[in-house]
This record gives C-alpha cells, sequence and structure tokens, in this order.
C-alpha cells in the first residue's frame, strides 16, 4: 500500500527531534484510526530523515511519494516557508488537486499544520491559507503558539494531546475519502516554483522571475522575507494571483505567453548581478521577448544609494538593461523591504492599469481592480450592445 500521507518540513525544524516526535506520534493515532496491524505502522508516513538514505537518487524517490501518496501535511514554520524544497513539494499537491478537478470538490489534501508562529507572528502565504488549517476543536493555543510550544510547555501537555488528536483524525479521514489522482510525469524540481505561489488563469494577474541563486526565496536583509513572500503580501493587499516563472531556457516563451494572456511580468535582479551570467544573459532574454508594454525590471540597490535622485537613477538603471530595453524600470533597497513591497506595488498597480487601457470595456472579475480603473477613467465592465433588426440598437 502506498502510505498514508507525506510529510513536509524545514530540517532545521527538526534539529532536536522534536518534530520527529510528533509525527511518530500522529503515526500511531492515524494507525489507530485506520484499524491498522501493528506490522503495518511503519507503512504510514513519509518522513524522509527515515526513508531516504543520503546518496540513494534522492529526488527520485522523493518524487516518487509526492506523485502517488494521497495526503500532504505541511508542518509549517518561518523555516519552511525559506525552504524551497518545501514550496516544491507542495506545489505538486496543489498540481494533483488542479487535475483531480471535481472529484475532490469538498475533499482534503493538503493539511497545513502550524508547527512554528515566529516572531514576529508569521504570515501564512495566500495559497497555504486556502487550505484549512483551522478546527473549532483544535484548543485555542495552538493557533495562537504553534504546536511545537505546545510539545515543549509541560503546562500545554493536555492541549498537545488534544491537537494531536483531532489532526489525526483529520488525517485518517482525507486518506480513507481521497479520490486524488496520481501525478501524471515523474516530478522534475527544477521546473518547480521556489515559493508558495498563488496560479489561477486569466488575465491582470502577475508572474514573477527572480534573477538571483536563491530565485523567489532570496532574502535581501537578513532575517527578513524572501522576494515572494514580500510579492505575496503585496498579492493579498492588492488583490491578485500569481505565478513564478523560473529563469530557465524557457523564459522567453514564458512571458510571451504571460503577455499574450494579459498579465504582468515582475522581473526582480540586485543591480550588482545586472552583468553576471547567467543573469546578464537571462535579462537579455527578458528584453527579447518584446514584451515591455506588461513588463517591469525592478532593480535592488544597496543602501548607499538611497540619497541619489530619482530621476538620474531611473535613467541610470534604464542604461543596464540590454539593447532594445523599454520595460518600465522600478527599485527598492536591499535593507529597507517596505520599499520592496512599495517597488512592486506601483509597478503592478500602474502596469494593469496600462494593460486595461489597451483592452476598452473589458469584463474584469475583481472589483477593486474595476474599481481602480474606473477612477482612473478607464471603461470597464461594459455591457455589449445588443443590435435588434437591421442593426438598430435594442
Amino acid at each position: 500500500m502506498n502510505k498514508v500521507f507525506f510529510t513536509s518540513y524545514a530540517r532545521d525544524d527538526n534539529a532536536d527531534d522534536s518534530l520527529g516526535r510528533t509525527i511518530n506520534k500522529l503515526k500511531e493515532r492515524v494507525s489507530a484510526n485506520l484499524g491498522l496491524t501493528k506490522e503495518d505502522i511503519d507503512k504510514v508516513v513519509f518522513f524522509d530523515t527515515t526513508d531516504i538514505q543520503t546518496g540513494k537518487e534522492w529526488e527520485e524517490k522523493l518524487g516518487e511519494a509526492l506523485r502517488l501518496i494521497r495526503v500532504l501535511v505541511c508542518m509549517v514554520s518561518p523555516r519552511y516557508l525559506s525552504r524551497e524544497y518545501c514550496a516544491k513539494e507542495f506545489e505538486v499537491f496543489r498540481r494533483r488537486l488542479d487535475l483531480a478537478g471535481e472529484k475532490m470538490k469538498d475533499k482534503v489534501a493538503i493539511i497545513p499544520v502550524i508547527w512554528e508562529r515566529g516572531a514576529p507572528l508569521m504570515v501564512l502565504p495566500q495559497v497555504i491559507n486556502t487550505y484549512q488549517w483551522r478546527d473549532d476543536r483544535f484548543p485555542k493555543s495552538y493557533g495562537l503558539s504553534g504546536l511545537a510550544a505546545l510539545q515543549r510547555l509541560r503546562s500545554q501537555k493536555e492541549q498537545y494531546r488534544k491537537t494531536i488528536e483531532v489532526l489525526a483524525e483529520v488525517i485518517g479521514n482525507a486518506y480513507s475519502q481521497s479520490a486524488l489522482v496520481e501525478y501524471p510525469k515523474p516530478v522534475k524540481f527544477d521546473d518547480l516554483p521556489n515559493w508558495f505561489h498563488n496560479p489561477r488563469p486569466g488575465p491582470y494577474n502577475v508572474t514573477l522571475t527572480v534573477l538571483h541563486a536563491n530565485r523567489s526565496q532570496w532574502k535581501p536583509m537578513l532575517g527578513g522575507r524572501t522576494i515572494g513572500g514580500v510579492l505575496d503580501a503585496v498579492a493579498i493587499s492588492v488583490k491578485f494571483a500569481w505565478e513564478e516563472i523560473q529563469p530557465d531556457l524557457m523564459l522567453r516563451q514564458r512571458l510571451v505567453e504571460a503577455s499574450q494572456q494579459r498579465q504582468v511580468s515582475i522581473i526582480v535582479v540586485e543591480r550588482d548581478l545586472v552583468a553576471v551570467s547567467p543573469w546578464k544573459e537571462y535579462l537579455a532574454e527578458v528584453i527579447a521577448a518584446g514584451t515591455s508594454s506588461n513588463c517591469a525590471v525592478v532593480f535592488g540597490l544597496p543602501p548607499n544609494l538611497s540619497g541619489v535622485a530619482a530621476t538620474p537613477l531611473n535613467s541610470e538603471l534604464s542604461a543596464l538593461l540590454p539593447a532594445g530595453g523599454g520595460p518600465v524600470v522600478d527599485w527598492f533597497y536591499t535593507d529597507d523591504l517596505k520599499s520592496l513591497e512599495n517597488a512592486l506595488t506601483r509597478a503592478i498597480t500602474g502596469l494593469r492599469m496600462v494593460l486595461l487601457a489597451a483592452d476598452p470595456g473589458q469584463k474584469v472579475e475583481n472589483p477593486e481592480l474595476s474599481e481602480a480603473a474606473q477612477r482612473e477613467g478607464i471603461p470597464v465592465d461594459v455591457r455589449p450592445m445588443v443590435t435588434g433588426p437591421g442593426g438598430a440598437a435594442a
């Protein structure tokens, strides 16, 4: 039998085996709820510290488990959100849910578990928040502090036990009721996003490409949020869905497709990497895509440039683009994540208005976007004129 659930977690969160002990308790309670024998108990959970031996085709075995197991349990923490493989594991299940469609309506396949809340309190990505992690049966302290804190504190022993019981029931029910389909092909991890993006078809949404070794997991400021996390916060505020496009051989094609779908494309690059391979070649691909009407390049600048006036700075940065450039240029300072949030908001809001202005009367599903367009004098949601016999307006 395939294992009941796959555990996605950040290895650093298990340095003292505390997370492992929790997974063992979940394994025991899920086994009991499903009526499994002692011989079957070790077949319940895929937990890669025990299931994968170092050097034995790690990605292949990990990918096969992600293809087949029907329940994903995410041990969410600030570290979890900063690990690219956690995002990739999540993405495989999200795609499998998309493939299952109506078969999985009102059924559960992804179960976020709040392991650590962090300080300041961790903000969940919007795509994780779409999957139910709250339950009226959970103790209040679980939502406030996370499961790791309940495990550590003697005074919370009973609350910890209750939380395990509820989670085990949720996991068992999800497994028993699942109609999740297998992932149809071997998992290629390089093709998966590095952060927890929230893709959705339709115009006026956003794509993100980060030209940096860490891609959307790049943290410009020590202890700060990732680029993906900042964009997600903007997406929640401004109301749009977004998808990560990896910098690879398909970059130009993907940007052209985004333009054809009337989506905004944001390219983030550190100024000092503009002339460094492979980022300079990828930036050339951005320009070669010829999609400047829906694209912005946002530069990360060192803090010592914060006193430079905007006009000469804009000219200097535009000159860094390969010949034939023309995308909107904006910037942020790498010691100031608020400036990154502002730059992303400006670029995305402005480019969405440009696209809407080029699509007069376009039906807009997002009410906030529709209202913003109307404030700018851009006609949207115009009802088609119905003509009567002879072409007379009806």
